[in-house]
Formats: structure tokens, C-alpha cells, sequence
């Protein structure tokens, strides 16, 4: 019984005195270990520091003790990394947390690079799933596994660019460029287009124009509102688009928001994704109006919205709401 006593006792002891360590203790009695060749020792180390983080959810803590288990085991003999490895893979598919699993899934990749260069790629190809998560999620949470990077700045110090730059490969920094440039943090894209000279950056995404219904219904001299939004897949920070009109039928003038009348077939630069056209009838046959928008890009990528309307006084065709405004009738895309 006395001795019962007496293991429970030290057991705690040794607890206690792991949680009255600092992390910086631990790292530092693992350097100095390591300084002395001291492989075995530093592992114990490791063990304290695994015990320590896993206690208090300190998850950079802990996938940091565990790499560094690995490669210790790895300088001791070969054969015991494979196991462990195996056991860490097992573990990330019990993880909840969407950061911590695709943290482990980078360690697991940064763990393969000097094994297998394939089973690498696919453990960061897992890990960077979820840029926007990625995103919302400082590297200071998983230090010491994680530290700053010279541009850190520029990605807000993100998991996202730190796991990304952990990748090291083409299909990764394009990835981070796509994001990065679709929230519009042009110099994180900048940053990234020059980290890989092959890289192939997407400079045109397909867009579309959506309006609000209009009347079909006009009479001359009458202005009906157009409410438009331009939407884009994808952002390039260098995209820029254009507005063009052609009347195949009647007559009539369209202007801009700011009061710019459009003369047919001329292109004027469109500066802003939410705008208002005016179109005024100034006949009283059929009236045809095309609009059409246009990108940059190489080849250009052409938006065509078509408008009919027919010169007549209201009657039974009109669509009216119940507090009598009229909703927009035929709308027709290509």
C-alpha cells in the first residue's frame, strides 16, 4: 500500500513539475541537447513538451514537439520514423478542428518532402483545402511550429501564406495568388506572381452584368431606369471593363448614373461593378437598344445585354405591383 502511495506521489511530482516548466525551458534544455548530440535526451524533452501542450490545447506546442520527435527518431534509426508517421496520419483524421487538421496535413507534407515528394504534395494539396479559413487564422496561434516570414506583413501573417510557402510548389503559389488577388490584397499577389516565374497567373475571369426587371412598356419622351451590377468570377487586380451601346431599332438616348449621355458605338470606361443606365425614347415605333461590356483581357471577353421596348400607352400587358410600380418583364442575356 505504502508503496502504491509512494509511485502515485512521484508520478505527480514529475506532472507537476512539467507544468511548472515554461515552453522556453523545455526548448531550451532540447537545444542544449542537442548541441551535445544528445538525440535520446532531447526525445525525452520532446515527451514533456507533447504531455505539457496536449494537457493545454496548445496545438502549436504540441505539432511542434511531435516533427521534432520525428526527426529525431529518424536520426536514430529509419525504421522507427515510418511508425510514427503512420500514427500521425491515423491521428489527423480524428481532428475536428478544420485549422488543426490542415496544420497536421502540412506537417505531415513537410515531414514527407525528404521521403516521398508525391505523398508530400498531397498532404499540402489537403492542408490548403480552405484558403478562406486559412485566411481568418493568424500563424502566431501555432507558434513555435509556426514563426513570421520576412512578407509576413503583407499576408497579415496568415496560416494561409505560411502553409503555402511551406508547399514550395507551383500549384500552391498560384492557389495563394488566386486568393489573394480575388480579396483584393494586391501586394500579397504581387509578392507571390515573383516567387515563381513559371507560374501561370489567371488574368481574365468570366463575368456577367445583372439587372433589375424593366418596363417594356414606354412612351416617348419617357426615361426608364436600369439597375445594373457587374459580377465577376475572379478578381485581377489589372481588370478593367467598358460600356458600348448599339440601337438596331428607334430611337432614343442612354446616359449614365452621373448624368453622361452614351453616343452609339462609342466605348467609355466603366469604373464601378453598381451603376444605373437611363434610357429616354424619343420615337414612337419599337425600340431595340443593345448594350454590350467589355474586358481587357486577351482575347476579350464580351457581355451583350439586349432591352426591347414597345412604344405604347399602358394596358392589360403591363406588370404592376401592389403599390403600383411596374417590374421589370423581359430581360434577355448572352
Amino acid at each position: 500500500m505504502k508503496r502504491n502511495i509512494l509511485s502515485l506521489l512521484i508520478a505527480l511530482f514529475a506532472t507537476l513539475q512539467v507544468a511548472a516548466q515554461t515552453y522556453d525551458n523545455l526548448w531550451k534544455q532540447a537545444e542544449i541537447n542537442a548541441q551535445k548530440d544528445q538525440p535520446k535526451s532531447e526525445i525525452a524533452v520532446m515527451k514533456k513538451i507533447i504531455v505539457k501542450a496536449s494537457a493545454a490545447k496548445d496545438y502549436g506546442q504540441l505539432l511542434a514537439a511531435e516533427t521534432r520527435q520525428m526527426t529525431l527518431w529518424n536520426e536514430i534509426s529509419a525504421d522507427s520514423l515510418t511508425p510514427n508517421v503512420k500514427r500521425m496520419e491515423a491521428e489527423v483524421l480524428k481532428v475536428n478542428d478544420p485549422a488543426l487538421k490542415a496544420v497536421r496535413y502540412a506537417v505531415l507534407g513537410k515531414v514527407y518532402c525528404d521521403m516521398n515528394e508525391k505523398k508530400s504534395q498531397e498532404f499540402f494539396k489537403k492542408a490548403l483545402e480552405q484558403p478562406e479559413l486559412l485566411a481568418r487564422h493568424t500563424s502566431a496561434e501555432y507558434v513555435p511550429l509556426t514563426q513570421k516570414g520576412v512578407d509576413g506583413s503583407s499576408f497579415n501573417n496568415d496560416l494561409l501564406h505560411l502553409i503555402g510557402f511551406e508547399a514550395d510548389s507551383k500549384e500552391a503559389y498560384l492557389q495563394l495568388y488566386t486568393y489573394y488577388n480575388k480579396v483584393g490584397n494586391r501586394g500579397a499577389a504581387c509578392l507571390l506572381s515573383a516567387c515563381n516565374d513559371e507560374m501561370d497567373v489567371q488574368q481574365s475571369y468570366p463575368f456577367k452584368v445583372e439587372t433589375l426587371p424593366v418596363p417594356t412598356r414606354i412612351v416617348k419622351g419617357e426615361t426608364v431606369e436600369i439597375r445594373c451590377e457587374l459580377k465577376r468570377e475572379g478578381r485581377f487586380s489589372d481588370a478593367r471593363y467598358t460600356i458600348r451601346y448599339f440601337q438596331p431599332d428607334g430611337k432614343g438616348t442612354l446616359r449614365m448614373d452621373d448624368g453622361m449621355v452614351l453616343l452609339p458605338n462609342d466605348r467609355y470606361p466603366l469604373d464601378r461593378e453598381v451603376f444605373r443606365l437611363y434610357y429616354t425614347s424619343e420615337c414612337e415605333d419599337q425600340q431595340t437598344i443593345d448594350i454590350y461590356f467589355e474586358d481587357n483581357s486577351e482575347p476579350a471577353q464580351l457581355y451583350q445585354l439586349t432591352f426591347d421596348f414597345n412604344n405604347e400607352t399602358e394596358d392589360e400587358d403591363s406588370v404592376v405591383t401592389a403599390d403600383s410600380k411596374e417590374l421589370p418583364v423581359t430581360i434577355v442575356g448572352h
